[in-house]
């Protein structure tokens, strides 16, 4: 199902969209129902298998992945129920989790906390770290992709997902290790294309220091510094209570040999530092989660989980910065329009705030018929829109045509429908920003002048 995806679209038999649950370097993801009355999550790979142009490397590397992962079953690891390749577009159908640990967290900063309290996130890092031991004692395998976005609570417990990464130990290509990792949470050896059994461990030592403490071992502002850092500096581990440095500081040893034996012993090691935690002893690899006897602790309780369409209220005084937002295509079309219903909620009047400046830029020919919504005190503007039309195929002349027909292919050009819509089509996009890049940047010239 190429192109715009909207609530209600049935995108196999018996599946309808729901809602988006979230994007990230390799998909999106949407809930949506199943036969039976059930929920699920179905995420759709970015690129197309049956592309020709280059557009399917993230498409193959994902079912690569997918290939690794079909035979593991494990109560911390999402199932993946189905996999199809619907017209060259690659479809994951999953079981529908709660939330990340990344809304967790940002519930927590909602509710004025620094992070997750620390016996409820141990009890959380426990069952990740059960599951990513499996994956790797059981079949070979290295995750390489751990962060909070990609641990899910279902119910109370934690499960790890999105295996777009995952590579087996003996026979991984260190050719494009590098090409999805998130620099923050990655070990060292990873950005010399290498992985050990330990490259997890290291990841997760990342996320616990994150959500206790909100900050990060490392404060680089591009992939070229956080490399470095992980490779050569010692972490910075202040923010953590004094007791937790040394367990963290081993798990994030430059030498994968000199980390933990597992990652539940680095999780064990940092329960044994609780004085309200009765320790956990090591198990065998997916067994049963023992958890503190009764009256030993009293954890604290769990963060409510934030309604995503409600704007919390703010004591905290802020000052709002002149800026220029920008929506691409139907999707950056609905995130400016959440945005502007949250402005609306906290500020009352969006003509109040003339240094928020909005552009949505879209091709399409029906663009200016997308405008409006449920509150039209919020929609955008018709004056906020900047239509990006294609030209029909005949407009190009042969001195226009050899530098296009450098990066696209021929047939796709010569394909170009008669009502001028992209109809989802990438490459069409971007032929019509190249046709139109002076519009486009005279009208930013403009709005940046006028935001500042």
């Amino acid at each position: 199902m190429i192109g715009l995806r909207e609530p209600g679209d049935e995108v196999l038999a018996g599946y309808q969209l729901i809602a988006p649950i979230g994007s990230g370097g390799f998909g999106e993801v949407w809930k949506c129902s199943a036969p039976g009355g059930l929920h699920k999550a179905i995420k759709f790979v970015f690129g197309n298998l049956n592309s020709t142009d280059g557009d399917a490397a993230k498409a193959e590397q994902e079912l690569k992945a997918l290939g690794r992962m079909k035979e593991v079953r494990h109560p911390f690891v999402i199932s993946i129920e189905r996999i199809d390749n619907h017209g060259g577009e690659l479809l994951i159908l999953m079981e529908l989790a709660d939330q990340s640990l990344h809304d967790a967290v940002v519930a927590c900063h909602a509710g004025g906390l620094v992070g997750i309290p620390r016996d409820v996130l141990l009890g959380y890092l426990a069952d990740a770290a059960e599951g990513l031991d499996y994956l790797n004692e059981k079949h070979n395998l290295q995750h390489l992709d751990v962060k909070p976005k990609n641990l899910f609570l279902v119910g109370d417990r934690v499960k790890v997902a999105d295996f777009g990464l995952v590579k087996h130990l003996e026979r991984h290509s260190s050719s494009g290790l590098m090409g999805g990792v998130t620099p923050v949470y990655a070990a060292p050896e990873t950005f010399a294309n290498k992985i050990s059994k330990h490259s997890d461990q290291y990841s997760l030592a990342v996320v616990y220091l994150e959500l206790l403490t909100g900050g990060k071992p490392f404060g680089g502002k591009n992939i070229r510094q956080l490399a470095l850092q992980h490779m050569t500096e010692p972490p910075d581990l202040t923010l953590l209570p004094p007791e937790d440095r040394r367990v963290v500081a081993r798990a994030l040893s430059k030498n994968p040999d000199d980390r933990f034996p597992s990652c539940v012993a680095f999780v064990n090691a940092l329960m044994a530092n609780s004085v309200a935690t009765v320790l956990r002893t090591p198990r065998p690899v997916g067994g049963p989660t023992p958890r503190p006897a009764p009256g030993l602790e009293t954890p604290p309780p769990r963060p409510a989980i934030a309604d995503p369409s409600v704007t919390a209220s703010r004591l905290d005084v802020g000052v709002l910065r002149p800026a220029v937002l920008i929506g691409v295509g139907s999707f950056g079309r609905r995130a400016i329009q959440q945005l502007r219903c949250r402005l609306l909620d906290r500020l009352g009047d969006l003509s109040q705030i003339p240094s928020f400046r909005f552009l949505y830029l879209d091709v399409d020919p029906d663009t200016p018929g997308k405008l409006g919504g449920d509150r039209t005190d919020a929609a955008i503007q018709p004056e906020q829109l900047v239509h990006l039309p294609l030209q029909p195929v005949t407009n190009y002349r042969r001195k226009h045509l050899d530098p296009i027909l450098e990066w696209m292919p021929r047939e796709k050009l010569y394909a170009l429908p008669r009502s001028l819509a992209t109809e989802g089509s990438r490459a069409l996009g971007r032929l019509a920003f190249c046709d139109n890049f002076l519009k486009v940047a005279t009208r930013l010239k403009t709005e940046i002048q006028t935001a500042i």
